[in-house]
């Protein structure tokens, strides 16, 4: 996670060039880890990032929703990942891709991955990708955004990615962190902290920006916020 050492966020596209104004660097003010992490089963993977100053969004930086509670992200629909981590999982010849990546995975049943992962899920946890391997998120993903897009077209925040075996291996697919299920812990820590009043959360003026940001711990690659996604 990185919590007693400083780090710096910076939320622009990579293939940006420097003197183009899509880049912004932000400082961050303090990282709030869920108090029940567990290091051995990765549950509870998650963290809030408060930044020390708001987030002015542009056409290069956008929020993403936080799904209700009972929000249903159906098996086998179609959502999206994206970061900047590694392209394959030749580890010993990586360099960090120019523009950031997405791709598109497959939510998968429940009862299926935990099967395939010797039971090791648990209800804060998801997965997402295909049986078959190929497409996934890997080292340097970790905190990024698992979106899926409702009939409405606003994109809701589903899960974080969080670790898996390998990247993109046959029968291992990514593991994220379901954000249903810690949307009330997410609300809490915000508003407890000063970021903004509970039930105000979800009614921000996008032009106005935001404080605080969703992460994960760092199960695949270390801190980098760039993965990290803001609330709406």
């Amino acid at each position: 996670l990185g919590a007693h050492h400083k780090a710096r966020l910076s939320l622009w596209n990579k293939g940006l060039l420097c003197s183009d104004s899509g880049a912004v660097k932000m400082g961050i003010a303090r990282i709030i880890p869920h108090p029940s992490y567990n290091t051995d089963t990765a549950d509870y993977d998650v963290a809030v990032l408060e930044l020390k100053r708001p987030v002015s969004f542009t056409k290069y930086i956008q929020p993403v929703c936080l799904p209700d509670a009972g929000h249903h992200f159906p098996t086998s629909k179609k959502c999206l990942i994206s970061g900047w981590g590694y392209l394959k999982e030749d580890f010993c010849e990586q360099s960090d891709p120019e523009y950031l990546q997405k791709a598109t995975v497959e939510l998968l049943d429940q009862t299926l991955c935990s099967s395939l992962y010797s039971h090791a899920l648990t209800d804060r946890m998801l997965c997402a990708g295909y049986l078959e391997g190929k497409i996934d998120s890997c080292q340097g993903d970790s905190g990024g955004p698992l979106v899926c897009q409702e009939p409405s077209g606003k994109f809701f925040l589903a899960g974080i990615v969080s670790w898996g075996i390998g990247c993109a291996e046959a029968r291992r697919p990514g593991v994220y962190t379901r954000v249903t299920k810690l949307r009330d812990w997410i609300l809490d820590a915000i508003s407890e902290n000063g970021c903004f009043q509970r039930r105000g959360a979800l009614a921000s003026q996008p032009e106005r920006g935001l404080e605080a940001l969703l992460w994960s711990h760092h199960h695949r690659g270390p801190l980098a916020a760039v993965g990290s996604s803001l609330l709406q």
